[in-house]
């Protein structure tokens, strides 16, 4: 019974923490999730039916022991072997396949080991065919219970206390106990204390890190390092695998998107409030903190990251209010008003967070806005072409709550992945597309801006595009093109750090 509940207890704990361990690797996605579901599923699937074979050949308490141990071993290694398999991001396949392949090779083994632990248990629990229904009801209930069990504590407390590698190394502990549990012996000692001497020793030989911080938060893996980033010296922000914010060590312009902030002028000359979504290293709010003299207010969900950035990136030096919360929640929520909102969260690898991308979404943050002001959403997209889906369809919904749209291309090459930002105005003001297009130069130029911007005023709605509600918001499936012609030499650089 002991046995049972532990194992339920493991199981959903490795489970839960499996997207944490994979997501710096690969990004933490719906395709992470569902990969990491399907092959652990696969592997109890495969375990369940071969640990039933073995017992009902041997049914003896020394198979069910066995069956703990290795699956102390191969549950304790998956922070080990997740270290070793990252090539597999520099192959030449799909994200699908990246993340199916990493899923298989972390979590294929340990699962099925996992899954040869309760058939052996009923075999043994069952000692005669009177009330099986009643034993084997008993034995599924309590392994419920240790899965919920597993699920809260991992949940609520193993991962935001111990992180995600100390929590797998309780879960094999547990099974470790619990191998005990069925007898102690010189020689079950001996092997223990091989494996405990081999892992600690793979471990000390693994802990390096040239990272200026690196801890796991309730959200992300959190890395800050320095970096050279097209011949400048730059310190990013890596929040699991994505490079979410970069700033200049040298204090030269390095053609960031975050550097156009001043370009939101051209359609409102001032603004007294300004909201960002999405915080990072600060980098987006802080030029329109000095530059309009106005009063920020940044909605970061990660506590750990505003920290980061306080320590790291000075944002102390700004007057810049922090809301931590999520972006969605506090556009429904919040009462303020504001002259400018700026959409600045991006979810996993280059997509933005689905429920922040649909008509409700663009709704809510319209209704913070002031009449005349303006809602900038930053999405990255080509205009044209494979990669283009996310712009076609985010236009397509973007338009619908703001007709009087216009949008700003930070790339000249219409198939050319960029930073595209979507500008909706809170009004029906009419604005002469000359008139915009000079004064955009003019701050390019006084604002010595080093990227090639184009301005369209209500671009033409592509037939292609698909419509986007709370209720279908395929963002993952819209990037996913973009995404694979992007990994490969995303990769490369993200582990060359």
């Amino acid at each position: 019974i002991i046995t049972i509940f532990i194992s339920g207890l493991v199981i959903m704990g490795v489970e839960l923490t499996a997207a944490r361990i994979i997501a710096p690797m690969i990004g933490n996605s719906l395709y992470t999730w569902t990969s990491v579901i399907g092959v652990i599923l696969l592997g109890l699937s495969f375990g369940n039916y071969t640990g039933g074979l073995i017992i009902d050949k041997k049914p003896e308490e020394n198979i069910l022991s066995k069956f703990l141990f290795i699956s102390a071993v191969f549950v304790a290694i998956i922070p080990t072997i997740s270290r070793v398999v990252t090539p597999v991001t520099f192959w030449e396949i799909s994200l699908l396949a990246r993340i199916l392949l990493m899923s298989f090779f972390l979590f294929l083994l340990p699962s099925f080991a996992l899954g040869t632990i309760y058939p052996a248990s009923l075999r043994l629990f069952i000692k005669n065919l009177d009330n099986t229904g009643e034993k084997s009801g008993f034995l599924s209930a309590t392994s419920a219970l240790g899965g919920i069990c597993g699920t809260f504590f991992t949940g609520f407390i193993f991962i935001s206390f111990l992180g995600s590698s100390l929590s797998i190394y309780l879960m094999a502990l547990l099974l470790l106990i619990n191998y005990f549990l069925f007898g102690i012996s010189f020689k079950k000692i001996l092997v223990a204390l091989i494996f405990i001497i081999m892992f600690f020793s793979i471990q000390l030989y693994f802990k390096r890190s040239d990272s200026l911080f690196e801890k796991e938060s309730n959200y992300y893996k959190i890395k800050v390092v320095n970096k050279i980033f097209r011949s400048h010296p730059v310190r990013l922000i890596f929040l699991d695998f994505d490079a979410h914010s970069l700033e200049s060590l040298d204090g030269k312009k390095i053609g960031t998107y975050q550097e156009i902030s001043s370009l939101f002028q051209i359609f409102k000359k001032n603004f007294k409030n300004i909201l960002v979504i999405g915080g990072g290293s600060y980098n987006m709010p802080k030029a329109p903190e000095k530059l309009y003299k106005a009063d920020i207010t940044v909605v970061e969900i990660d506590p750990m990251v505003t920290q980061i950035a306080k320590k790291f990136f000075n944002l102390d030096d700004y007057k810049i209010k922090t809301i931590n919360e999520d972006g969605r929640f506090y556009l429904n929520t919040a009462e303020e008003k504001f002259d400018l909102i700026v959409g600045d969260a991006f979810n996993s690898f280059i997509s933005m967070p689905w429920h922040l991308a649909t008509k409700e979404a663009f709704e809510s943050a319209k209704n913070r806005l002031n009449y005349g002001g303006v809602y900038s959403l930053s999405i990255i997209s080509s205009k044209e072409g494979d990669e283009s889906d996310i712009y076609k369809s985010a236009t397509k919904t973007f338009a619908k709550v703001f007709p009087n749209y216009h949008a700003l291309y930070l790339n000249s090459r219409e198939e050319k992945l960029q930073n595209i930002f979507l500008i909706g105005i809170n009004s029906d003001e009419n604005f002469d597309t000359e008139k915009i297009n000079k004064k955009l130069s003019e701050l390019i130029q006084e604002n010595d801006i080093p990227l090639k911007i184009s301005y369209a005023q209500k671009p033409a709605i592509s037939e292609e595009g698909q419509y986007l509600s709370d209720n279908f918001a395929p963002i993952e499936k819209l990037a996913l093109k973009s995404i694979d012609s992007y990994i490969n030499d995303y990769a490369k650089w993200y582990y060359s750090h």
